[in-house]
Protein backbone atom coordinates (compact mmCIF):
# COMPACT_ATOMS: atom_id res chain seq x y z
CA UNK A 1 0.00 0.00 0.00
CA UNK A 2 2.99 2.11 1.04
CA UNK A 3 4.80 1.40 -2.09
CA UNK A 4 1.56 2.25 -4.52
CA UNK A 5 0.82 5.53 -2.56
CA UNK A 6 4.52 6.47 -3.05
CA UNK A 7 4.20 5.78 -6.67
CA UNK A 8 0.37 8.12 -7.02
CA UNK A 9 2.67 11.06 -5.42
CA UNK A 10 5.72 10.09 -7.47
CA UNK A 11 3.42 10.20 -11.02
CA UNK A 12 1.73 13.33 -9.67
CA UNK A 13 5.17 14.88 -9.37
CA UNK A 14 6.08 14.02 -12.85
CA UNK A 15 3.38 14.61 -14.44
CA UNK A 16 2.95 17.89 -13.16
CA UNK A 17 -0.69 17.99 -12.13
CA UNK A 18 -1.95 19.67 -9.66
CA UNK A 19 -5.24 18.73 -7.33
CA UNK A 20 -6.04 22.87 -7.09
CA UNK A 21 -4.99 26.03 -7.92
CA UNK A 22 -3.10 26.62 -4.81
CA UNK A 23 -0.93 23.49 -5.74
CA UNK A 24 0.71 24.81 -8.75
CA UNK A 25 3.62 26.54 -8.96
CA UNK A 26 3.84 30.28 -8.77
CA UNK A 27 5.26 32.26 -11.98
CA UNK A 28 7.30 34.02 -9.43
CA UNK A 29 8.23 31.10 -7.05
CA UNK A 30 11.98 31.41 -8.12
CA UNK A 31 11.96 35.45 -6.60
CA UNK A 32 10.16 34.36 -3.77
CA UNK A 33 12.38 31.88 -2.70
CA UNK A 34 15.49 34.17 -2.97
CA UNK A 35 13.40 36.71 -1.39
CA UNK A 36 12.83 34.35 1.67
CA UNK A 37 16.94 33.08 1.81
CA UNK A 38 18.43 37.16 1.57
CA UNK A 39 15.67 37.59 4.64
CA UNK A 40 17.16 34.57 6.27
CA UNK A 41 20.41 35.46 5.74
CA UNK A 42 20.08 39.26 7.24
CA UNK A 43 18.55 37.72 10.48
CA UNK A 44 21.78 34.92 10.73
CA UNK A 45 23.61 38.26 10.61
CA UNK A 46 22.34 40.09 12.99
CA UNK A 47 23.74 40.02 16.28
CA UNK A 48 22.19 37.72 18.93
CA UNK A 49 21.62 38.89 22.61
CA UNK A 50 23.65 36.88 25.29
CA UNK A 51 21.57 34.63 26.65
CA UNK A 52 21.30 34.81 30.55
CA UNK A 53 20.14 32.66 33.89
CA UNK A 54 18.45 33.45 36.71
CA UNK A 55 17.58 31.29 39.77
CA UNK A 56 14.24 31.76 41.59
CA UNK A 57 12.96 30.62 44.93
CA UNK A 58 9.72 29.42 43.82
CA UNK A 59 7.27 28.97 46.95
CA UNK A 60 3.86 27.35 47.23
CA UNK A 61 4.55 24.64 44.91
CA UNK A 62 3.62 20.76 46.43
CA UNK A 63 4.64 18.00 44.75
CA UNK A 64 6.77 17.24 41.28
CA UNK A 65 3.91 17.72 39.54
CA UNK A 66 4.06 21.62 40.70
CA UNK A 67 7.16 21.63 39.46
CA UNK A 68 6.82 20.11 35.90
CA UNK A 69 3.53 22.80 35.52
CA UNK A 70 6.53 26.18 36.37
CA UNK A 71 8.56 24.49 34.41
CA UNK A 72 5.56 24.25 31.52
CA UNK A 73 4.65 28.16 32.60
CA UNK A 74 8.29 29.65 32.53
CA UNK A 75 8.96 28.03 28.92
CA UNK A 76 6.15 29.15 27.02
CA UNK A 77 6.95 32.66 27.84
CA UNK A 78 8.36 34.36 24.81
CA UNK A 79 12.27 34.60 25.33
CA UNK A 80 12.53 32.06 27.66
CA UNK A 81 14.77 29.24 26.02
CA UNK A 82 14.71 26.81 29.02
CA UNK A 83 13.86 26.26 32.66
CA UNK A 84 14.54 23.73 35.24
CA UNK A 85 12.56 23.55 38.04
CA UNK A 86 13.58 21.92 41.28
CA UNK A 87 10.12 21.09 43.57
CA UNK A 88 12.17 19.31 46.82
CA UNK A 89 15.08 22.78 46.35
CA UNK A 90 12.22 25.20 45.49
CA UNK A 91 14.35 26.88 43.16
CA UNK A 92 14.14 27.42 39.11
CA UNK A 93 16.90 28.27 36.86
CA UNK A 94 15.66 29.67 33.56
CA UNK A 95 17.84 30.90 30.90
CA UNK A 96 15.78 33.39 28.92
CA UNK A 97 17.09 36.34 26.48
CA UNK A 98 16.38 39.43 28.28
CA UNK A 99 15.76 41.74 25.83
CA UNK A 100 12.67 39.56 25.50
CA UNK A 101 11.79 38.86 29.14
CA UNK A 102 12.38 39.94 32.49
CA UNK A 103 13.06 38.16 35.80
CA UNK A 104 9.99 40.33 37.19
CA UNK A 105 7.55 39.16 34.34
CA UNK A 106 8.59 35.48 35.22
CA UNK A 107 7.79 35.82 38.98
CA UNK A 108 4.15 37.71 37.58
CA UNK A 109 3.24 35.15 35.46
CA UNK A 110 4.04 31.97 38.20
CA UNK A 111 1.83 34.22 40.35
CA UNK A 112 -0.63 35.04 38.04
CA UNK A 113 -0.85 31.51 36.42
CA UNK A 114 0.18 28.66 39.28
CA UNK A 115 -0.40 31.01 42.38
CA UNK A 116 2.97 30.77 43.41
CA UNK A 117 5.42 33.55 44.76
CA UNK A 118 8.86 33.72 43.50
CA UNK A 119 11.79 35.94 44.14
CA UNK A 120 15.42 36.24 42.78
CA UNK A 121 18.32 34.21 44.56
CA UNK A 122 20.95 34.65 41.82
CA UNK A 123 21.31 36.67 38.25
CA UNK A 124 23.79 35.64 35.82
CA UNK A 125 24.17 32.05 36.66
CA UNK A 126 26.88 30.18 35.45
Amino acid sequence: MKSMLMGLLGAGAIGGFAICDLCKPAANAGAALAAVAQAETALLQQPMAESQKVKLRVEGMTCGGCAISARMVLERLDGVEKAEVDFERKLAVVTYDPEQVTPEHMIQTLRQKLGYEAAVVEEAVS
